[in-house]
């Protein structure tokens, strides 16, 4: 394998000796709780995978020659995943780094090679784990039972170079457009941004603070540290709630949960749960005078408005991330009350499927004009937003159709025309970049209302 490409993956050479010859160490209390709470972030991660934004790029360091191929998941924290893959002829390196609100806390690598048959296997591997900007546990082989210790210069050197590839590659994701922008739910508590709407899934009593499990508006599921008198309102699970948060001394990972322990660390703890005004909220003492919502699509900053108008009381929203194509990228249907601290009522697929997948659709001519359709399948039911214009007057006169209508089968349950603009880019264009298509299926545009073009 090249210098370049051992330089470009992190390593130094005593690394690569060490993780041939490793030293059997204990690990400290310490080490232990670092690990144990990087292996959760690390499944957390994993799990809600399809609920994140995923995008590929290359990006090429200054000391190489060649470029490394680059996966990035992110979310409105930023970057929570990367998988960057070094080709080389002697085998590839391959590794994960993962990260909860901007901070690297977990490092994977599998050094690939050749055996006699010529199939790639794994030859080596390396897991690191970090805490506050630093490296605290270096493990090396082919399990997590041996350790470098921290005493070491080789310790020292790897993980300045470690930290330096992290922050070159978060910098090229974010060149290539993958770290999103901070949504209006959120907060920055001490250097972290943090989440400050979703619905409560579950209170669980730990020995360090109450962890809180939610689902934010995307269907994104985080956890957050609380006062433990949180775990004490159970019924605050399956409403949607407000965070607010403050910088906390809690119990340091090292005491392991013992409450005559000193060491303490300071992190941004939830210290009230405040569901917001809903379906099981009081009604005000007063009715707020009629007005129309200023919301209007539920789609996030990074991604593109499809298709949204408001139906009577309810929102309809298609969005696509940012780019989307046939096979990358996501495009999602949602649909609920605008403005509500509600949940949505229907969010269509749950996770982020790419286009050619998650709808069918098609662009339709019309004397006069043209239309066009998209259906997103949930079981045996259909929900398909629609827009058009041609000559559907009393007189053949010019009136235009836009609405989402609800299917079952051959039958209509619902036809909602739209009240309010229509937003998007629903066309032509958007259908071939997409990749999406009718896939056979067909769309009557349902006749009432219609209303004249302008």
């Amino acid at each position: 394998m090249s210098a370049n490409l051992r330089t470009l993956a992190g390593f130094t050479l005593a690394a690569l000796v060490l993780a041939l010859c490793p030293r059997a160490q204990a690990q400290s209390a310490t080490e232990s709780a670092d690990t144990a709470a990087g292996r959760r972030t690390v499944n957390e991660i994993n799990e809600g995978l399809a609920n994140l934004t995923k995008v590929r790029f290359e990006a090429k360091r200054p000391d190489v020659e060649y470029r490394s191929e680059v996966t990035a998941w992110s979310d409105a924290q930023g970057v929570r995943k990367l998988a960057v893959t070094d080709r080389d002829d002697s085998g590839d390196v391959v590794t994960e780094y993962y990260y909860a609100s901007g901070s690297l806390v977990f490092v994977y690598q599998a050094i690939k090679g050749y055996n006699d048959a010529g199939k790639q296997v794994t030859r080596g591997e390396e897991r690191q784990y970090f805490r506050d900007g630093k490296m605290v546990a270096w493990l090396s082989g082919m399990s997590d039972r041996t350790a470098n210790g921290s005493a070491t210069s080789e310790f020292a050197e790897e993980a300045k170079v470690r930290l330096a590839a992290s922050t070159f590659y978060v910098k090229a994701a974010g060149q290539a457009g993958v770290v999103s922008a901070p949504s209006a739910d959120t907060v920055v508590v001490g250097r972290e941004t943090k989440k400050t709407v979703g619905v409560v899934t579950g209170l669980e009593a730990g020995d360090v603070a109450c962890y809180v499990s939610l689902k934010d508006d995307r269907g994104v599921v985080f956890q957050e540290m609380a006062d433990f008198s949180i775990c004490e309102q159970e019924s605050l699970v399956g409403k949607r709630v407000t965070l607010t948060y403050k910088l906390e001394k809690v119990l340091a990972d090292s005491c392991q949960g013992d409450p005559e322990c000193k060491d303490t660390k300071t992190v941004a703890l939830v210290t009230a749960v405040k569901p917001l005004a809903g379906k099981a909220g009081a009604a005000p003492a007063k009715p707020a005078p009629a007005k129309a919502p200023a919301q209007t699509s539920f789609c996030m900053p990074m991604e593109d408005v499809i298709f949204a108008c408001q139906t009577g009381m309810k929102l309809v929203s298609v969005c696509a991330s940012k780019g989307a194509t046939a096979n990358k990228g996501y495009v999602q249907y949602r649909f609920g009350k605008p403005d509500s601290r509600d949940p949505l009522e229907m969010v269509l697929p749950e996770g982020e499927v790419a286009p050619s997948r998650a709808a069918t659709g098609e662009n339709v001519p019309f004397a006069g004009g043209g239309g066009a359709w998209l259906r997103f399948r949930k079981g045996d039911t259909a929900y398909v937003v629609y827009s058009g214009i041609g000559k559907w007057g009393p007189k053949g006169e010019t009136m235009e159709k836009q609405g989402v209508v609800v299917e079952r089968g051959n039958a209509t349950l619902a036809s909602l025309p739209c009240t309010g603009p229509l937003l998007g880019e629903l066309g032509p264009d958007w259908f071939e970049r997409a990749g999406v298509q009718s896939k056979g299926e067909d769309f009557l545009f349902p006749d009432p209302p219609a209303t004249k073009r302008r």
